[in-house]
């Protein structure tokens, strides 16, 4: 937890933000939450958000302190930076000061970005039953460990027909303002009116065809996962679920899938052998890399060692088995390379 003065960086205009906090990296998410779903309540920056997007803003920490110096530290970098003025910056105020008095649409927008945070909430079952009311986001995240942010999105989609997923942790969220219209909706209608295609079901990452469903509710329900979840597969937000990827079947035949998989991730998959330091003999055979967390080895360390950036690790030398190793993996290949050593290699 860092105490201090913080900045938002715009890296397309070179505009900053001066802020301050005694926990700054929360800060940063509410900020980030806020800019997010377009509530933020300085105007100038939320603009400058919806315009540039997500990966033009630059988080930094200008400097760490005791709480007694930052309304101090806040005025100084504010004045050094210009942020106060709208040619470099965002800042509304010169800050430093807790009796600093906004103008009425900076309250009306910090007023707006907090709206929602105390609003009643209701919890339904996905077959329309009442499950539990909640006095706040906050009450209701914590009944199912998830985040307010999760449920507000959920939310907000029935409410306010923003971007997001219809369900959260495998329920309904609604509003109590909302319960009305919720109450009048045809719910099948609603969660699945636009995943009514059918589904092709490809083995992860090979892309090998397993079956195929009726609609994406008919994946979702054969493989006990949330319809979000056989969405995202489609529309490739989400690479995969339990080792397992899903595609629309109107696009995708039932020949095999080809799934571009990025370096790090075909490294991860690659076949590996231990050999041990002491005497360079065979210690294992791993099919790919993510076997190596049964073992609680770090997969990182082992690429090192791999890629020739680290010696041994963990009492072993690692190597790819590639081509290097090609002539020992026959139909008995690994009782093969079981009798060699590294020397022999």
């Amino acid at each position: 937890m860092s105490i201090g003065i913080y900045m938002i960086r715009n890296l397309s205009n070179n505009k900053v933000y001066i802020g301050q906090s005694t926990n700054i990296n929360r800060r940063w998410n509410d900020h980030k939450m806020k800019l997010k779903n377009n509530i933020h309540y300085n105007e100038h920056l939320q603009k400058s958000y919806n315009k540039y997007g997500e990966k033009f803003f630059q988080y930094s920490i200008l400097c760490e302190t005791s709480k007694e110096n930052l309304n101090e530290l806040e005025s100084y970098y504010i004045q050094k930076y210009q942020s106060d003025n709208s040619k470099y910056g965002y800042n509304q105020t010169l800050g430093g000061d807790c009796n600093i008095i906004f103008t009425k649409e900076t309250i009306k927008k910090m007023r707006s970005s907090h709206e929602y945070e105390f609003v009643p909430i209701l919890q339904y079952s996905l077959d329309k039953k009442l499950v539990a009311r909640f006095n706040s986001l906050s009450e209701a995240s914590r009944s199912i460990n998830g985040t307010p942010s999760g449920i507000r999105n959920c939310a907000n989609k029935f409410s306010l027909n923003t971007n997001g997923s219809k369900t959260y942790k495998g329920y309904i969220w609604i509003y109590e303002h909302d319960v009305p219209k919720f109450e009048q909706t045809d719910i099948t209608e609603y969660l699945f009116k636009e995943t009514s295609f059918p589904v092709n079901k490809y083995e992860y990452p090979s892309g090998k065809f397993i079956c195929a469903y009726k609609t994406v509710l008919d994946a979702a329900t054969s493989n006990n996962v949330s319809t979000d979840v056989i969405s995202m597969c489609v529309r490739e937000v989400q690479k995969q679920s339990n080792g397992f990827t899903y595609r629309n079947a109107n696009y995708y035949n039932r020949d095999k899938l080809h799934i571009k998989l990025k370096i790090s991730d075909r490294k991860k998959r690659k076949p590996v052998i231990a050999f041990n330091v002491s005497d360079n003999t065979f210690a294992m055979y791993l099919d790919n890399m993510e076997q190596l967390k049964e073992h609680g080895l770090h997969s990182g360390h082992i690429c090192e060692c791999c890629n020739g950036k680290r010696k041994s690790y963990k009492g072993y030398i690692w190597k790819y088995a590639d081509e290097q190793f090609a002539q020992y993996f026959g139909e008995d290949g690994i009782k093969e390379v079981e009798k060699k050593s590294l020397s022999d290699m």
